[in-house]
């Protein structure tokens, strides 16, 4: 049971251990492809009290959307960020996932060629933007790679090549495998994050803790220029199919 920031925080810290320690980093990602937007401790934390977890808000939050809250349902804490005379502060709020509610929620499903044009569209814009030119791949993990790379400066991530090396690979891949598991796309690389585990296990709480923290940062900044993407074809194709009935 969580009574305090304190006993959230160390909590925190021993899941962070555990997600490398004990392979379960497959997991995390699973339950951040989920919720992109929370902060990496507390996607940890709410898995660690509901491991189906994948949407929460507060109690009045889920009532202004006209949900109720099922009877025994019991809250989840969340760390939560509030303003206190114009300072930050933190505290642990409850909260409840969508499975608590009666809510029906039905998943987005994404037809896969205008996945890929979107994809194509905003690994062409990074290109554009930083002068980075890619081989063109027909895969879409190919693609998210690529684009990942140009929106990242990943110059900063070690002290040496080989720290280099693994630091990128640590963050790298498993961002990749969370945006295919958003997109309800089949991953291809979770041998990679086996991998990445056995090698993690020498590592620091603080590097893997930053590690994680930056996979959620750059998950979460792809998927909201994916957004972007996304609206700009659907106007496109909105457009077209106006013209389309104009001359017909």
């Amino acid at each position: 049971m969580l009574d305090n920031l304190e006993d959230a925080g160390k909590r925190i810290d021993e899941l962070v251990q555990e997600t490398f320690k004990n392979g379960k980093l497959q997991d995390y990602l699973d339950t951040l492809a989920l919720m992109p937007k929370i902060s990496y401790g507390n996607c940890l934390l709410l898995r660690s009290q509901l491991e189906t977890v994948s949407n929460v808000l507060p109690k009045e939050g889920w009532e202004k959307y006209g949900k109720t809250i099922n009877e025994n349902a019991e809250p989840l804490k969340k760390i939560e960020c509030v303003r206190n005379e114009g300072k930050k502060d933190f505290v642990l709020i409850d909260v409840y996932d969508i499975s608590q509610t009666n809510s029906n929620r039905k998943d987005k499903i994404y037809n896969y060629d205008m996945l890929k044009n979107i994809i194509d569209n905003l690994q062409k814009k990074f290109d554009d933007k930083y002068k980075i030119k890619f081989e063109n791949k027909e895969r879409i993990d190919e693609s998210i790679r690529q684009t990942i790379f140009t929106m990242n400066d990943f110059s900063n991530m070690g002290a040496n090549a080989s720290d280099f090396v693994d630091n990128v690979r640590l963050i790298v891949e498993p961002t990749i495998y969370t945006i295919q598991k958003h997109f309800k796309l089949e991953p291809s690389n979770t041998e990679e994050l086996k991998r990445i585990c056995m090698w993690s296990i020498d590592q620091d709480s603080k590097t893997l803790a930053n590690g994680l923290k930056e996979i959620q940062k750059i998950v979460n900044t792809y998927l909201k220029e994916f957004e972007s993407e996304e609206k700009k074809y659907l106007i496109n194709l909105e457009y077209q199919s106006q013209e389309t009935e104009q001359g017909s």
